[in-house]
């Protein structure tokens, strides 16, 4: 009996020390001002203001994040909408879903350029420019 116990346990070790963990994967992600106002970025969760950043004319706002067995996907920051703000006067609302009467949506993938640019590394970009100010300006 002892016998066989010892070479379960045996087998038992060397099955789970063959178990492959999962890669840890690498994004960065960058936020920049291509226009001619200072922006200021107001997250909200639940209606309540969690977090803000401000990015300067010609700046970005650069994070980063790790994840194992997947790729975190923009934008770098939690909340369920965000409010755009040029030179704190003119602002529009980003909100967490799809079908909202903007252009580009700093939530959605899609808005963000880049991707993979390797096999465990991702680099997005979501670039502010002009037409996101005159769109804010339209919206009023």
């Amino acid at each position: 009996m002892s016998r066989s116990l010892v070479i379960i346990s045996t087998i038992f070790f060397l099955l789970s020390s063959c178990i492959k963990e999962s890669p840890e994967t690498y994004s960065e992600y960058f936020i920049s001002n291509n226009t001619s106002n200072k922006i200021i970025l107001v997250n909200y969760k639940k209606g309540l203001a969690n977090d803000s950043l401000s990015i300067n004319i010609n700046e970005s706002y650069v994070s980063s994040a790790s994840l194992k067995g997947g790729s975190p996907s923009p934008p770098p920051f939690s909340a369920d909408s965000t409010k755009v703000i040029f030179n704190d006067t003119i602002s529009i609302v980003h909100y967490r879903i799809e079908g909202q009467d903007i252009l580009r949506n700093i939530f959605l993938e899609e808005s963000w350029d880049g991707g993979s640019i390797s096999e465990y590394k991702y680099r997005y970009e979501y670039n502010f420019s002009e037409k996101d100010y005159q769109e804010a300006i339209d919206k009023m």
